[in-house]
């Protein structure tokens, strides 16, 4: 699944948070996932009808929730298939990091906001930079007009008329547990704020 700051993150199959899945699962059952990690498998056919991976992303741009969320919303489905085994290859295997090869926390912040600014609802903004900037220095992220998502996306017809469906019946329907992590995120990002993570920011550097 995926937090608020829309990271992608392993969790626990839990019908409370995930209204999809029965009421008894076991961690190797194959069952419906909110979002895919950064390696998956997916039809050619299907990959090219869906819109493909969003090129208006930057690297390490949290593509692949990208697509699940668009997948669901546009009347697909992700699947958990635990005995399933896909590769991802690194070019440079020992100079691979979370954020490296050139590519700098900024840049994936503004990934992110993107996103948030293409799926989520205005009220939810907020949510998805408190839980992003929680443990550093916020700042503002600012996404110019030209920066921002095309409707067009890659000439998907059913997307470029806004016929998919809206992200509240995503969170409704497939993923409320993140309606409840809300809370959470706001108390963890006032604790934060509260703090001297400023002073402790700047000693580390």
């Amino acid at each position: 699944s995926f937090d608020w700051s829309l990271a992608f993150h392993w969790s626990e199959p839990d019908p409370s948070r995930f209204p999809l899945l029965p009421s008894q699962t076991d961690e190797n059952a194959v069952v419906t996932s909110p979002a895919a990690p950064g390696i998956l498998a997916i039809t050619k056919d299907y990959y090219e009808s869906i819109g493909g991976f969003d090129s208006e992303l930057g690297a390490w741009g949290q593509d692949s929730v990208e697509l699940s969320l668009r997948v669901w919303l546009c009347g697909g489905v992700v699947i958990r298939q635990p005995c399933s085994r896909v590769a991802h290859k690194y070019k440079q295997l020992l100079n691979d990091v979370a954020v490296g090869n050139g590519i700098n926390q900024r840049e994936v912040d503004r990934n992110i906001v993107s996103l948030a600014d293409r799926y989520m609802r205005p009220r939810h903004h907020e949510t998805v930079y408190q839980a992003r900037f929680t443990g550093r220095i916020p700042y503002s992220v600012e996404i110019s007009a030209s920066d921002r998502f095309s409707k067009s996306l890659h000439g998907v017809e059913k997307f470029a008329k806004e016929e998919c469906l809206s992200i509240d019946w995503f969170l409704q329907e497939v993923y409320s547990g993140l309606l409840v992590d809300e809370k959470e995120v706001l108390s963890a990002y006032r604790l934060h704020l509260s703090s001297n993570y400023l002073t402790e920011s700047l000693t580390s550097l």
